[in-house]
């Protein structure tokens, strides 16, 4: 657990640097475009890969990949592990190639299907199949990344995947500035920006890979038995452990029939809720899938079964609080980051009430990536595809109820709702199969929350304070820093007064770390 938890917090400094840099964009973005037809045509296409990259940033790919590497490597030895990776490489370089020329040719009924609120021949629709045929080639650069991080988790190696996001931001932010003034419309440059990050992200991976003589040719296999066992594992692992970002895709689609910023008012919202979840879910559940799955290989599963509990009562104790944040300060966080340029005070409120809503869910889709690797390490791939349709078809029910009466809030409580549904149906499963500390998880759940409820009408009352006591107007981000320190003091001294299990928990990690 040690280790796990060590890695898991250099990969949330990485991610923790690339979120920081993913709003840099999304501020660059807000105040070049605010929320309007071009942001939204962006970020309607902007949105498949974005999906890839969070499948592979995050390791929700990997998950299908690693177990089947880690199998090789352990049972077959380090040779037959490599000939399943190249083999694996060259065949999704083919693959990816022809659906990528196929998604080019066919981009207009791409667009019409994904996305039926827009007219087609319109000036949005055009636009639309522009900028997709343009980020198209970005799905054959993801893929392979997706081969090159698994490999590189599989031997302990999290470092050089982590730094992936970091690249795509940096190019992304370079166009943004640089590069998007030479185009007519400018989001055209934004879009190449994407494909280019792609490439970027693969050449950072490769000299890592050719230096541990993973890649050679005389090793591939056209069709590996392996690959055939990563490939059948793959679809369900997408729909297992990203559902999230699928309802997200889903929202999109409902959002473009509402009027223009809707589309935008999610995605904002959406950046904002990913900076917990990529911190503490996501970097957790990277580092557990190799361990879990080397257990599974040596039927340990009983070590498993405690990781997994331990790795629980981190994510709730980080993220309850994280949620009661986001809630508390959701005005002047967006306020903070994106009231700049074009965006205006009606996009802020919008965007408010959407990130309010998507919070709500937070603690369930975090909980889902952690159970997902747990099934996954042991070849469970049914449970969480299971879990994962089930929460598709209740947002999909939702959206088009709720949309009626609450617009695009509604979409977003949606994704909420069927994210604990999900949830529920994992949880209900876990308990059926291993021998799980409920009551202990439970307390933990509940301490979070009872500390957290204290924290959040601190930070509220000190908001109210600031605003009404001080006669100089005080600067958004003021209030915020403010409100944010004053809340993580409140959280953890409050823990520390009633002696909670988790900090001494996380105290003792922190300490043999230090130690070793």
């Amino acid at each position: 657990m040690r280790n796990i938890l060590k890695n898991t917090f250099y990969i949330s400094f990485a991610a923790l640097i690339s979120r920081i840099l993913g709003v840099l964009r999304d501020v660059l973005i807000a105040t070049m475009f605010g929320a309007n037809l071009f942001s939204d045509v962006f970020f309607l296409c902007f949105r498949i890969p974005d999906f890839l990259r969070k499948m592979f940033s995050e390791g929700i790919l990997s998950s299908s990949f690693i177990p089947v590497f880690s199998k090789y490597f352990t049972f077959e030895g380090k040779k037959k592990a490599f000939e399943m990776a190249s083999s694996a490489f060259v065949f999704i370089s083919f693959v990816t190639t022809l659906i990528t020329v196929s998604g080019i040719i066919f981009a207009p009924l791409v667009i019409k299907l994904f996305v039926p609120g827009y007219i087609s021949n319109s000036y949005e629709f055009n636009l639309a199949v522009l900028l997709s045929r343009i980020m198209m080639p970005y799905f054959i650069f993801v893929c392979l990344l997706a081969v090159c991080m698994g490999i590189l988790n599989s031997m302990k190696n999290f470092t050089t995947p982590a730094l992936a996001p970091i690249i795509f931001n940096l190019v992304i932010i370079f166009f943004a500035i640089n590069v998007c003034k030479f185009f007519n419309p400018p989001v055209v440059g934004l879009a190449l920006g994407v494909t280019i990050a792609g490439v970027a992200q693969l050449a950072l991976q490769i000299p890592f890979l050719v230096k541990k003589r993973v890649f050679t040719m005389t090793q591939i296999v056209l069709i590996h038995p392996g690959v055939i066992k990563f490939i059948k594992k793959l679809f369900p692992a997408v729909v297992g452990a990203s559902s999230f970002h699928i309802n997200l895709l889903v929202a999109t689609l409902f959002a473009s029939f509402l009027g223009k910023g809707s589309i935008s008012y999610l995605y904002y919202a959406d950046r904002l809720v990913q900076l917990p979840m990529a911190l503490v879910s996501a970097s957790f559940a990277i580092v557990s899938l190799p361990v879990f799955s080397q257990y599974a290989v040596e039927k340990n599963k009983n070590e498993s079964v405690s990781i997994l509990l331990q790795g629980m009562k981190f994510m709730l104790f980080i993220i309850i609080p994280a949620i009661a944040g986001l809630i508390a300060l959701r005005e002047p966080i967006v306020k903070l980051f994106f009231y700049h340029g074009a965006f205006d005070l009606v996009a802020v409120d919008s965007t408010a009430a959407c990130l309010l809503y998507l919070s709500l869910g937070l603690w369930a889709y975090s909980g889902i990536r952690i159970m997902a690797s747990f099934f996954y390490a042991f070849s469970d791939m049914r449970t969480p595809l299971i879990a994962g349709i089930s929460a598709l078809i209740f947002n999909f029910i939702l959206s088009v109820i709720l949309m009626k009466s609450m617009g695009n809030r509604g979409i977003a409580l949606a994704i909420s709702i069927s994210g604990a549904i999900n949830f529920l149906i994992l949880f209900i499963k876990l308990n059926s199969i291993i021998s799980f500390s409920f009551k202990e998880l439970a307390f933990s759940a509940c301490r979070a929350v009872f500390v957290s409820g204290i924290m959040y009408f601190t930070i509220k009352i000190l908001i109210l304070y600031m605003n009404n006591v001080f006669s100089i107007k005080m600067p958004i981000f003021i209030i915020v820093a403010i409100s944010v320190v004053i809340g993580i003091l409140v959280y953890f001294g409050v823990h520390i007064l009633i002696k909670s299990p988790e900090v001494k928990m996380i105290k003792n990690e922190i300490l043999k770390s230090s130690e070793s």
